[in-house]
């Protein structure tokens, strides 16, 4: 636990995140080890995560993709220190120029093509401003540049399904920064693309099949693999569908 504390302290301001979650502990527990960082309790966590041992950690990526995962004794700062590389954090100031407070809160309530549009407005400032100005500049593009690689690591992996989600998810921050045109003609793309719209429909099926299997109803859950694997043949998707309804078919015997 005092190494979680550490690490919580430590990489805390950098983006990382640290949540727990248990099925016993008490707030007195929790007060002893003096942890500073959420935990949840209850809820059956460890038969939704498929937690066999404790304690498990699972380090997920600033694109929601699980990197690592193990043993908290095999949690090494080198290995977080890697993917904080893909972090973006709001750049700290104890105070923003005024000039520029209005593009400062609308970029860190994620409203960053309002952020953009404000900050061309005031041209090139000079001195300090000059300075707060570039930092919000750089964090915006920062920020697109991050959702760009994202997007890109899941086309290469045939994954269009979080492709697509990763686009929409990011489709109104973006609107007034040149980004923003770039996420609208990559989602036109996707939806004049027969094969893409087949493999955005198998990971959405595949999606729902997975949740169904971490909550233990795996007969439903072999059906929704099944369905992915038609709905995508031919595609990445539907080929890991189908490596999965075996493997859970085999399983229940049949």
């Amino acid at each position: 636990m005092p190494h979680l504390n550490e690490l919580h302290t430590k990489y805390g301001p950098r983006g990382l995140v640290i949540a727990a979650l248990t099925q016993s502990a008490t707030d007195s527990f929790l007060k002893e080890h003096k942890i500073a960082y959420p935990v949840g309790i209850g809820g059956g966590s460890f038969a939704a995560y498929g937690v066999t041992g404790i304690p498990q950690v699972y380090l997920v990526g600033p694109d929601g993709r699980v990197v690592w995962e193990g043993h908290t004794s095999g949690l090494t700062e080198a290995l977080i220190e890697q993917h904080l590389q893909q972090v973006v954090v709001f750049p700290e100031r104890e105070q923003w120029p005024r000039v520029l407070e209005p593009a400062a809160r609308a970029a860190q309530a994620g409203r960053l093509g309002e952020a953009w549009r404000k900050l061309e407005r005031l041209g090139e400032l000079q001195g300090e401003e000059a300075e707060a100005q570039a930092a919000l500049r750089s964090y915006i593009e920062r920020k697109a540049e991050a959702v760009r690689r994202a997007v890109e690591a899941a086309v290469a992996e045939g994954d269009y399904y979080a492709a697509q989600a990763e686009l929409r998810a990011h489709e109104r921050a973006f609107q007034g920064h040149p980004f923003g045109e770039q996420i609208e003609e990559r989602l036109r793309a996707f939806k004049r693309d027969p094969e893409i719209q087949k493999a955005i429909r198998a990971g959405a099926l595949f999606e729902q099949a997975q949740a169904l299997e971490a909550q233990g109803d795996l007969r439903r859950a072999l059906g929704y693999y099944a369905q992915a694997a038609k709905v995508g043949e031919g595609t990445k998707a539907g080929a890991r569908a189908r490596e999965r309804a075996e493997a859970l078919a085999a399983k229940l015997g049949r």
